[in-house]
């Protein structure tokens, strides 16, 4: 979709009248509408916008004439493109579906999902089966409040071969031009002299190309060509690579790109792995309560705190991304849906939507942020991990869960 918008069509600047100059953008989007509109109208329907009047161009001195024809026709095609899109696609139906999903909004199929698969997540991502979550992931979307979602049939499960964060540390850099490197915390240059004449402004770099992998779905294999980049890790555990994926049909492949849904699978990945480090120290939890029989509480006492203080931040963490970030982000991507005028402003607001959720849930923030969010996390996994193997030796052996 992204590719088709961007490549299909383009300006020959070589064959452009002068009287056209500055309205040729407007000319290029209008025809881009309209052969949206055509690729989707069955027969009749195409042919009644083929033959609709339209005002006859005639030649004259005055600029501004053709001007004002040009305006009409983007008007007309740009109205007419985002009323088929609201219409006759239910394009905020579509929308609700995918925040229903990776958003979140109706999560009880999350937990179901994470309560059956509890055990296959936990397994090395070689050994995971990916047949057996699709069913699990089908189960729980159809014995839950989704069941009503009349687009659910096109969520499906996949397993990347990349950590989610590294990939957030891609997509942050890819802005930028170049390749992404170790976080580091930020420095404030020292104080210099003014520079005696303003040097002269370089061009802006290109937007780097993310890299392929990003949008594979093939199993990480066990050698060094899983991850391009060596100093990337590769995910370990099912749960480190566990997505689910859209699938978007044309034209809905337009605004459902491939890089707009990496990015609602990066802050689905972001969710789950909060979620299931909440899951596994709860479970934590309910192993110190089987220790209060064993007068262990003054030799507990540091664990218990570090529990409910780690606890608590990933509840907070939580609760901060989800009320104080998506909510208000997605209130006011829909407020401004209502009054776009073009189809590209449709696909402008969804970028700067899903640019902001990422940016203020400090996933895209090149700073000491990210790799904090990133450190605390993970050793929330890992010491819920050992607090589990610690506690095996008084309720027997029982298999202890992946973390870290």
């Amino acid at each position: 979709g992204d590719r088709y918008w961007e490549r299909k069509f383009v300006l020959d600047d070589t064959r452009v009248p002068v009287f056209l100059e500055e309205t040729k953008k407007k000319i290029l989007e209008t025809g881009k509408y309209l052969n949206v509109l055509l690729s989707c109208q069955g027969g009749s329907e195409a042919a009644a916008l083929k033959s609709r009047e339209t005002p006859k161009i005639k030649y004259t001195n005055q600029f501004a004439t053709y001007t004002e024809l040009v305006e009409a026709a983007y008007e007309w095609a740009s109205m007419s493109l985002v009323e088929f899109c609201w219409r006759q696609l239910d394009l905020k139906g579509r929308l609700l579906s995918v925040k229903h999903f990776f958003l979140l909004d109706k999560a009880d199929f999350f937990y179901q999902f994470l309560e059956a698969a509890n055990d296959e997540l936990e397994k090395s991502v070689s050994c995971v089966a990916l047949s057996k979550l699709e069913s699990l992931l089908d189960l729980a979307i159809r014995t839950s409040s989704t069941a009503n979602d009349p687009y659910r049939d096109s969520i499906t499960c996949t397993l990347r071969p990349y950590m989610y964060l590294n990939a957030c540390n891609y997509l942050a850099s890819s802005d930028k031009g170049k390749h992404p490197t170790a976080l580091q915390p930020s420095v404030a240059d020292p104080p210099v002299a003014p520079p005696p004449a303003p040097a002269p402004v370089p061009p802006a770099a290109a937007p780097k190309p993310l890299p392929a992998f990003l949008f594979s779905d093939t199993v990480p294999a066990t050698s060094s060509t899983a991850i391009p980049d060596p100093k990337q890790q590769a995910p370990s555990y099912g749960f480190h690579a566990f997505s689910i994926r859209y699938t978007a049909e044309w034209p809905l492949n337009l605004l459902f790109t491939r890089v707009s849904m990496l990015k609602y699978e990066l802050i689905f990945r972001h969710l789950l792995f909060c979620k299931f480090v909440e899951r596994k120290l709860c479970d934590v939890w309910q192993d110190h309560q089987h220790t209060k029989e064993l007068n262990l509480h003054n030799a507990l006492l540091n664990s218990y705190f570090t529990r409910q203080r780690m606890l608590h931040f990933c509840r907070n963490y939580v609760y901060y991304f989800t009320v104080e970030v998506l909510e208000p982000q997605w209130h006011q991507f829909m407020s401004e849906l209502q009054t776009v005028r073009s189809f590209d402003e449709v696909l402008e607001r969804h970028e700067r939507f899903l640019d902001n959720c990422l940016k203020e849930s400090l996933l895209t923030e090149a700073s000491v942020l990210v790799k904090s969010l990133s450190k605390i996390l993970t050793s929330c996994s890992l010491f819920a991990q050992n607090l589990w193997r610690f506690s095996t030796k008084f309720r027997g052996s029982e298999p202890s869960p992946k973390g870290g």
